[in-house]
Formats: C-alpha cells, structure tokens, sequence
C-alpha cells in the first residue's frame, strides 16, 4: 500500500487498504479467530485510508468513489454480537456432546458450590435437558437485555455504564445461581469489549467519512474550510459533531468526550498535500 501510494497510483493503494476489510471478513466466518484480532484487521484497513488520504493530492473522482466502497460494507464490530451468541451456542453444543458424565460431573461441581441444602437438593434432581435449559435461559436473557442496550438511543456513557453494571450483576449472580456456569461467568465480559471496539472503530469511520467531505471542499476550493460543515458522520462519543482545527500539515478531528475504557480523547490527523 505504501508504495503504491509513493508511486502516485493512489486508487490501487485505496483498493488494497480496502482490501484488509473484506479478509477481517473472512476472518469472521471463522469461530475460533478472536474478536480483537478481526477488529485489528480492519483498524489496520481504514488506518491505511487515511495514510493515503494524507499523501495523495485532493480527487473529486476518486473522494467520491472511496466515499461509496466505505459506505458499501458495515464495520466488521457489527458482526460481534452474532458471533457472541454463536459462540454460546457452540459451549451449549460442546456440554450436549461430551454426554451424560460430564453433565454429572457438571452438576456435582454445581451441587458442591450450592448456598445452602434445598439449592443443593433442587440441582441434583435436575435432568439434564433441565441443567441445560436452565444454563440456555440465564446466559440467553443477558444476551438479549445487553443486545438492547447497545442498540437503544442512550449515549455512550449510559450505555457503557449499563453494560458493565450489567456484567457485574451476572458475576454477582453467579454466586448464589449455580446454572451460571464458571465459562459463562467469563464470557460475559465479551458483551462490553466487543462494544468498545465497536464504538471505537466507528469513530475512525465517522472520522474518515467527514474527512472525505472536507477532502471534497479542497478539491473544490482549493482550501480548506474554516468551520466544520454541517450535516457530516457525529462524533460516537459525545453524539456531537467533531472538534475541527486546521493545522500547518491539513486537519484533525477530535472527539468531544472521552473513550471511557481509556480515558484518551480520540483524535484523527488527516494531512493534506497542495
């Protein structure tokens, strides 16, 4: 990509940066990869855009052909959640086909940690389509209600607060349910870092998709413009638009509100070459 770009063959050095996207695809459809190397890839993949945002003169013709291949593919973040109910699905799959003695073992271990006779009592006269259900119905409901939360209208900083209060009220649970199952117990942070992840990457393509528009103006105008436009990508964190300031080298824009999982301002530098 970096010497395609250095060559002045611009749209090429686009497309493979772009090209990174679609094998964090690929990556995806595959169960055992992580979530935080998939979101790597196509971090790595807008990244590269803005390398070559930053050292190819301003093109109405290739701005606007890039501004639609973005537009072509949601974020790679928002396959996630479909990922993370998979990913119980096949635990629930795995505990099914190990059979009838490691169920046993799995209730006994259940029974052992019970708070008191009667919880004891009731988990050793589960069937085991009873455990599982019981497993299948805990998790499930914590999927659902942080699922909703992520797609509700708070902001950020309520729903970050929600999920971890969420996350820490399942562990909290687990202490006196004995169907919450020690691997479910550590799955359930998955839920709030695959929504910081998320949250992030949709900064850098907000980020991108504005500067695409102010590339735009300068290709236009030939300068650059003085305020922010109206109507651009917002700023995740805040729900605001970006803090715009040109610089000697081109622009930056900067987020309103902190990434809470960090604490950092997020800030984008984009450079423009005359």
């Amino acid at each position: 990509m970096h010497i395609l770009a250095a060559d002045g063959n611009y749209r090429d050095a686009l497309s493979e940066s772009l090209l990174l996207r679609r094998v964090a695809r690929h990556l995806a459809d595959d169960p055992d990869a992580l979530e935080g190397l998939i979101a790597m890839v196509e971090w790595d993949a807008l990244s590269n855009v803005c390398v070559v945002l930053g050292v190819m003169p301003p093109d109405k013709e290739t701005l606007i052909a890039l501004r639609e291949q973005l537009d072509a593919e949601p974020l790679i973040t928002e396959l996630f959640p479909g990922r993370i109910k998979q990913d119980f699905q096949w635990l629930i799959r795995t505990i099914k086909r190990t059979g009838t003695t490691t169920l046993s073992d799995l209730r006994n271990d259940l029974a052992e940690n019970a708070k008191n006779e009667a919880q004891k009592n009731k988990v050793m006269a589960l069937t085991d389509d009873e455990l599982l259900t019981l497993i299948q119905e805990s998790y499930a409901g914590y999927l659902d209600s942080a699922f909703d939360v992520i797609g509700s209208q708070m902001s950020y900083e309520q729903k970050y607060v929600r999920l971890d209060d969420m996350v820490q009220q399942y562990w909290e649970r687990a202490k006196t349910n004995p169907e919450i199952i020690l691997a479910l117990q550590l799955r359930a942070g998955k839920v709030l870092s695959c929504y910081s992840m998320q949250i992030n990457h949709v900064a850098l393509l907000n980020a991108i998709k504005a500067a695409i528009e102010i590339y735009l103006l300068k290709a236009t105008s030939g300068r650059l413009p003085e305020a922010l436009p109206e109507g651009l990508p917002k700023d995740p964190f805040s729900g605001k638009d970006f803090e715009y300031n040109v610089t000697k080298e081109g622009f930056v824009l900067r987020c309103r509100a902190k990434d809470i999982t960090s604490g950092d301002v997020r800030e984008f530098e984009f450079k423009v070459r005359e």
